[in-house]
């Protein structure tokens, strides 16, 4: 392909190791990066029950951390090979936005009970 698509893979690739991570940093430290969570405007500290909310949310966040690293890694070995990308590249991208908006839908639930 081209090589703006490649750095956009490589930034979904990363956002994908920082939703891992989060996810699992919340789990042994009971916080979040206040940079993956859906509503700014309300900080991680006002939060009722944390402990309930880092349960809640946090294995939701590791499964859509997990599919966007596998976007991000099919997204640069497909740019490798146009065959595939061409063939298979919007099935992903379909996937991954079907993902964010499951994941976005459980943030928004989470805020609203534990907030």
């Amino acid at each position: 392909m081209n090589d703006i698509i490649d750095i956009i893979d490589l930034v979904i690739l990363m956002w994908g190791v920082v939703l891992i991570y989060t996810a699992l940093s919340a789990r042994v430290t009971g916080r979040f990066n206040k940079y993956v969570l859906w509503d700014k405007k309300v900080p991680f500290e006002k939060c009722r029950h944390k402990n309930e909310f880092i349960k809640y949310v946090s294995p939701r966040m590791l499964v859509t951390g997990i599919e966007v690293l596998a976007f991000g890694i099919f997204g640069i070995v497909s740019s490798k090979y146009p065959d595939i990308y061409d063939k298979y590249y919007n099935w992903g991208l379909i996937l991954t936005l079907l993902v964010f908006v499951w994941y976005s839908y459980f943030i928004y639930k989470a805020n609203q009970k534990y907030y």
